[in-house]
């Protein structure tokens, strides 16, 4: 397959670079004795539509450049950032536990000369031998009480463990990889401790804007062609009723993908925000609903089933309130008024 030119990373294409058919490994690509090989006997070849033109096949991958057949990690350009601060925590977590340690350093009073002339020059002596087996051999352990040779003496370890820097250091590669994924900070790492009110929420609307422009490729590649398949295999096996579909096909899949909602941060200006919104006629019921993740009919019906319980066991509803009375009086005469006069 690798030698084949209408074979691009699984994907066998035509002429114009379309997606023909689409060839799919029988088995994990962690199995090296036949991810290796490579051959056709390996793979089966799924056709990307039938003969009739029904899909069969769904790929998503954002699309970067001209003649792209398949997608890139979206954190191929923070692999770096990644592998240097999974690199610098291991460094720092080795030289804590290493200072957590009961360490020191064995000086001699004596000078080289001294040590030389009073236990000989061959460093594979008795004498240094004892002290390679004894110190150098021996594995250091927490709260460990050694015996010093004669002629020797104790210099505490001076650590400047764990680092000062290691904080602030770590998060602005977090930063840096926030920012290389598209997501702010305080939602890569979960930590809103160091924001206030207003860069929270412009960090947020921030991400939001992202995040719709992902779903709504989500919904143009994926969710829209998987609803169009349910609906014409729901009619062909007669389970729905569509009269004219094909003709008519937009208006019958045309629909509204409910995510999940963003939730709040302060309920009360984002509550009041939203009546203002919907007050001032720049957003509807149906659109806040949608962005907390509920469907706006679902909400009214079940408003009205508890309005109507509650009336019926004669439990006050502030709703009450808001509601006219279906009769309008005079004021003047405080009698019902049709729009004629008594004589």
């Amino acid at each position: 397959m690798r030698n084949n030119k209408n074979i691009r990373s699984g994907i066998e294409v035509d002429q114009y670079g379309a997606p023909v058919a689409y060839w799919i490994l029988k088995t994990h690509p962690e199995n090296s004795s036949i991810y290796s090989s490579e051959s056709k006997e390996d793979f089966v070849r799924i056709p990307a539509f039938t003969e009739f033109g029904r899909r069969r096949v769904i790929h998503l991958y954002d699309k970067e450049r001209a003649a792209q057949s398949r997608g890139r990690p979206m954190f191929s350009a923070v692999m770096k950032d990644f592998r240097s601060s999974g690199k610098y925590l291991s460094a720092e977590v080795d030289a804590a536990v290493a200072n957590a340690l009961v360490a020191a350093y064995i000086e001699s009073n004596l000078g080289p000369t001294e040590v030389y002339d009073l236990f000989g020059n061959d460093e594979d002596g008795d004498y240094w031998s004892a002290i390679a087996d004894k110190y150098h051999k021996a594995p250091l352990e927490g709260g460990t009480t050694m015996v010093l040779p004669v002629g020797t003496k104790l210099s505490s370890h001076d650590t400047t463990r764990p680092n000062k820097d290691f904080g602030p250091f770590m998060e602005e590669i977090d930063r840096r990889t926030g920012v290389g994924i598209d997501m702010p900070y305080e939602l890569f790492m979960k930590d809103f401790s160091k924001t206030n009110y207003s860069s929270l929420q412009a960090s947020l609307a921030e991400a939001r804007r992202y995040f719709n422009g992902q779903r709504a490729t989500v919904v143009q590649m994926v969710l829209g062609p998987i609803d169009e398949l349910w609906m014409e295999e729901a009619i062909n096996s007669g389970r729905i009723e569509a009269p004219d579909y094909y003709a008519n096909k937009y208006a019958y899949l045309k629909s509204r993908w409910i995510f999940a909602g963003r939730g709040y941060v302060d309920q009360v200006k984002e509550a009041n925000a939203a009546t203002m919104r919907m007050d001032n006629g720049t957003s509807t019921l149906e659109d806040e609903c949608a962005d907390q993740g509920k469907d706006w009919e679902e909400v009214l019906e079940q408003r009205a089933i508890e309005i109507k319980t509650r009336r019926a066991l004669e439990i006050p509803d502030p709703i009450d309130a808001m509601i006219q009375p279906d009769e309008i009086y005079d004021d003047n005469a405080n009698q019902p008024s049709d729009g004629q006069t008594d004589d």
